[in-house]
This record gives C-alpha cells, structure tokens and sequence, in this order.
C-alpha cells in the first residue's frame, strides 16, 4: 500500500522517492548539528563534505531498508532505481555520483558481511567518520550512524 495524497491517489513511486529524499535532508541536517556541537572544525568546506557524507549513508540506509521492507519485488526496484536516480540528479558533478555509487557500495559490503547489529553500527560510524576525514573521534558519528539508519527505517516503514 502506498502513501495516498489529500485526492486520495496513491503516490507514484518518483514521488515517494522525493518525500524520502526529503526525510533523508531533515534527518542529516539534525545529525549535522548535533555533530557540529561536538567537533570543532570553523572550516565550511569540512562541514560541507560533512553533511555529504551523512547525506550519502542516510540515501544508502533508505535504500537498504527500501530493498527489506518494500514488496513485492518489483515495487522496491521502481522505487530504488526512481531514488537513486533522483539522488544521483542532486550532486552536480559526476565526481560526486561516483562517490556516491562508492558509498553506496562500501556501506553494502558491510551489510552482506554477516557483522551483529552492534558491530555493525560502530562499522558504519568509523566508515562515515573515516569518509568525512574526522576519524578522531569517531565515536560521534558511532552515536549518529545507527540513529540515520533507524530513521530510514522508520521513514521507509511509514511512507510506502
């Protein structure tokens, strides 16, 4: 069942991947703040790379949990490829796409790689602190990776 618009039509799958997209923008920007509390850096190239960064594991964490929790099959796979496609129209040049596909991939390894949920989380959050050139001290972005990852979850589980 899809989410319905106020014409009580049900919303295509390029529209749902905005609402998701948009879901994903919130929750980085709370966890960007929440960070910048905690780190010291006045450099806004950093804070920019930063926020790319969490933005790329909230797109990988709402695509993971598209593939989980979306049925049937072919659903899921119109509306990843329609995020995907939309997340790749966001960054501007093909750089960042393909540090995006990278992420993307990286983060996936990590799944597949049969870690405990707790392992996994701490994985994730030195991946993103590693990828935001903050490895010290990552464990912010321990705290921040899982948080990201449950949003998704919860935006995925309430939107289709």
């Amino acid at each position: 069942m899809g989410l319905f618009s106020k014409r009580n039509k049900v919303l295509s799958s390029d529209e749902i991947a905005l609402i998701l997209i948009g879901l994903s923008g919130e929750s980085v920007k709370a966890a960007a703040k929440r960070l910048k509390s905690h780190l010291d850096s006045p450099d806004m190239i950093i804070w920019r790379n930063v926020e790319a960064e969490l933005l790329c594991f909230s797109w990988f964490s709402t695509d993971y949990w598209m593939s989980d929790l979306v049925h049937p099959a072919e659903k899921s796979k119109d509306l990843r490829l329609a995020f995907y496609n939309h997340c790749q129209n966001i960054f501007n040049s093909s750089e960042e796409r393909s540090a995006l596909k990278e992420r993307m991939n990286s983060y996936g390894q990590l799944v597949i790689s049969n870690l405990s949920d707790e392992i996994l989380y701490i994985r994730f959050g030195e991946m993103l602190a590693e990828y935001c050139g903050q490895p010290e001290p990552s464990f912010y972005f321990i705290l921040v990776a899982p948080e990201l990852f449950n949003q998704a979850r919860t935006g995925v589980s309430e939107i289709t």
